[in-house]
């Protein structure tokens, strides 16, 4: 069971953003919705986009960046699906736009821009109290006040930055307990 799943679950709440980040993938999502029109809210935010880059000559489906080719990426599909993975098997309970108040419980999703720092600020800005950041390349972002676990999804950064980052994602190969480290971050870090 993912992270998310269990988060909801247990009652609470998780924002998925970044809409470029799922472009391609979205009908994943709004088949998840729990109703039609909370799915439509989404394939809004997409069109919105879409007509954004249009008018500004730029393309949603663009090449994936030099980093994400560097992890094995050869299509920005295949990034879309790995950002829908994020989300876990639960349903889409509602959409929002940047930034407003998130009210509803479970899995939502916030428009942002594919754009960490900004995305990040939306989700705060809408409510967002613990933050859970991955990176494969080694990104330390942090965003005080509210806490954020830094998640690594490779060994090779682990061992790299570990003390940039607060978990391992490979759990099994580092030896650390994760129970024990967000226990720790909860607790010690906040």
């Amino acid at each position: 069971m993912s992270a998310v799943d269990r988060l909801v679950r247990q009652g609470g709440t998780a924002i998925l953003s970044e809409t470029s980040e799922i472009y391609g993938a979205e009908h994943l999502l709004t088949r998840r919705a729990i109703s039609r029109e909370v799915g439509e809210k989404l394939i809004r935010r997409i069109k919105w986009w879409e007509e954004y880059c249009k008018r500004t000559g730029s393309e949603m489906n663009n090449n994936p960046s030099a980093g994400n080719k560097a992890g094995g990426l050869t299509t920005v599909l295949e990034k879309s699906l790995g950002g829908i993975a994020k989300a876990g098997t639960t349903s889409l309970m509602d959409v929002y736009e940047y930034a407003e108040p998130v009210t509803a419980k479970g899995l939502v999703f916030m428009d942002t821009p594919g754009y960490d720092p900004m995305a990040v600020t939306g989700q705060i800005a809408g409510g967002a109290n613990l933050l859970c950041f991955t990176t494969g390349r080694g990104s330390a972002f942090g965003a005080k006040p509210t806490p954020c676990l830094k998640l690594s999804t490779n060994n090779a950064l682990w061992q790299r930055q570990r003390d940039d980052m607060d978990l391992n994602r490979f759990l099994q190969n580092s030896g650390q307990s994760c129970r024990r480290v967000v226990i720790h971050f909860m607790w010690h870090d906040c």
